[in-house]
């Protein structure tokens, strides 16, 4: 098994980043895994290319749309589901528990994150 030369991380909201495959932000197919905590909240964002995302366990809830809104209908992604964010779709995510999530893609993929005054209700 061959790994990336990066170490995995841990973030200060709790986050679990490990890298599996290749690299994000550069050239070519990578493979991340997150493991998010519950409460964990991403805020409304955008990426420069698709991504392929399979929840391993637990739940997502993934809303396609630029306005943060837990009470917006949304859809609960559990394991096994597989979501398509297209290049340039405003989305956010949160977590009412644990989730695994792989997310796969062409680099450089970046995240580009929405303007607070774009995105409240």
């Amino acid at each position: 098994m061959i790994l990336p030369p990066v170490k995995d991380t841990l973030l200060a909201s709790g986050r679990k980043n490990i890298y599996l495959a290749g690299m994000r932000n550069k050239p070519g197919f990578f493979i991340e895994r997150y493991i998010f905590p519950p409460g964990y909240k991403g805020m409304p964002h955008v990426h420069n290319s698709d991504l392929y995302i399979t929840i391993i366990s637990g739940v997502a809830h993934i809303v396609q749309e630029k306005k943060f809104d837990t009470t917006a209908p949304s859809v609960a992604y559990g394991p096994g589901s597989f979501v398509v964010i297209k290049a340039d779709q405003p989305h956010f995510e949160w977590f009412t528990q644990e989730c695994t999530m792989q997310v796969s893609g062409i680099g450089p993929n970046e995240t580009y994150y929405i303007p607070e005054e774009q995105t409240k209700k």
